[in-house]
């Protein structure tokens, strides 16, 4: 009997590790999940300055056209000068255009991750509930054999 005892015992006690295991695997997802949501928040900025870029853009084009427009009449340096500023502008805005899509990709590849991880933390955890069950069920039973015996 004493025997028996000790093994529902030594089944309880792994049912506490496991519990243990099961709270540091929570912890593990808490943090996946503030990054995750740190990168979703990251990825909407800058969606956002994309945006922003997109539209100064179109409203340099459009400038570019009228000075365009405005050289093939006049054909004066001082025309010459604006349309040659304006290009800069455009070449500018694309270049940071091309670095926020570049954020962009990395924020949507670090959201990839933090995915891939949530879904890992979710199997792990099913395996310790699915573990601690069994064990605390074990030794439930045994409990009550040991009760019935006595």
């Amino acid at each position: 009997m004493k025997d028996m005892v000790n093994e529902r015992l030594l089944l309880l006690s792994t049912a506490q590790e496991s519990l243990m295991d099961i709270a540091d695997i929570l912890d593990q997802w808490e943090i996946s999940q503030r990054l995750l949501e740190k990168n979703s928040f990251d990825l909407l900025n800058v969606s956002d300055r994309i945006l922003d870029l997109a539209k100064e853009g179109n409203q340099l084009s459009s400038k570019l056209q009228n000075y365009s427009e405005e050289i093939s009449q006049n054909q004066n340096e001082k025309s010459v000068e604006k349309t040659i500023e304006f290009i800069n502008e455009i070449e500018e805005i694309i270049r940071n255009l091309h670095n926020v899509a570049k954020s962009i990709s990395e924020v949507s590849h670090n959201l990839e991750l933090e995915v891939v991880s949530q879904k890992e933390i979710e199997d792990e955890l099913k395996d310790a509930v699915d573990h601690v069950s069994k064990s605390v069920d074990s030794a439930v039973a045994c409990a009550e054999m040991v009760l019935a015996e006595i």
